[in-house]
């Protein structure tokens, strides 16, 4: 079987508490895969960790068959792709602006017809002459969206990214990341909505206090639990680790 992405073992500590404790993880190609836990359970560290802006203690990350060490070396960087619960831009600078400067930086520079066909698919190509500081969440979570189409990552990390989506865009989230999942691209995400992720991923798992406690198919969840719905599933799970 072809993993993407593999994490083994992997654990950090700080101030003598256990951030990852231990985390395994199996990532297929052209996969999405969703991370369900509360807050303070792991999954933004886990995703850090991946991408080696954090350390870890011991264990190993695993692209492509091969491990990688921090720091990484650009084509390591050029196959991930990361969409974090707080998108940061240059806030003086106009949406198109940063979408410029972004793809500047990954060295794919674009056209301006270009970038405004990537304003368009996310519903913010009327706001392209805009002040970045005047946009509002739902904007800038759009925003963040386009730029990693410019990025053209492997594998692409999504940590909340239905915060501040209107219903309306949160569907077309939905159908952006299925449009890259059969152009053969890896996605994982982490996200409170646990409808979003039951139409959505093809494996999840739930951390609680820095560890994976559960793992499996959406479907698999519900008939473990006999519960009806995914939401009440997990909290069944989380409740039974000593979750309040």
């Amino acid at each position: 079987m072809e993993y993407k992405l593999q994490i083994k073992l992997l654990n950090k500590e700080i101030q003598e508490k256990k951030i990852l404790n231990n985390i395994n993880l199996d990532v297929k190609k052209s996969e999405i895969y969703g991370i369900i836990g509360s807050n303070g359970a792991g999954k933004t560290t886990l995703f850090n960790t991946i991408l080696g802006t954090e350390s870890k203690d011991s264990g190993s990350v695993i692209l492509d068959g091969e491990e990688v060490i921090p720091p990484y070396d650009n084509f390591t960087k050029s196959k991930l792709g990361y969409l974090p619960d707080e998108p940061i831009f240059l806030e003086h600078l106009t949406g198109l602006e940063n979408l410029k400067y972004i793809s500047y930086i990954y060295k794919k520079p674009l056209t301006d017809s270009e970038i405004y066909k990537v304003m368009k698919n996310f519903n913010i190509y009327n706001a392209r002459e805009q002040i970045c500081k005047y946009y509002s969440k739902g904007m800038k979570q759009k925003l963040a969206l386009a730029t990693m189409y410019i990025g053209e990552a492997d594998i692409y990390i999504l940590d909340e990214p239905t915060i501040g989506l209107d219903p309306a865009s949160v569907i077309d989230l939905k159908n952006h990341l299925l449009k890259l999942k059969d152009s053969g691209k890896t996605i994982i995400l982490s996200t409170h909505d646990m409808y979003f992720l039951n139409d959505l991923a093809d494996n999840i798992a739930i951390m609680n206090n820095g560890e994976i406690i559960w793992k499996g198919t959406p479907a698999e969840l519900l008939l473990k639990t006999k519960k009806t719905t995914i939401d009440e599933s997990m909290y069944s799970l989380l409740t039974n680790h000593q979750v309040v």
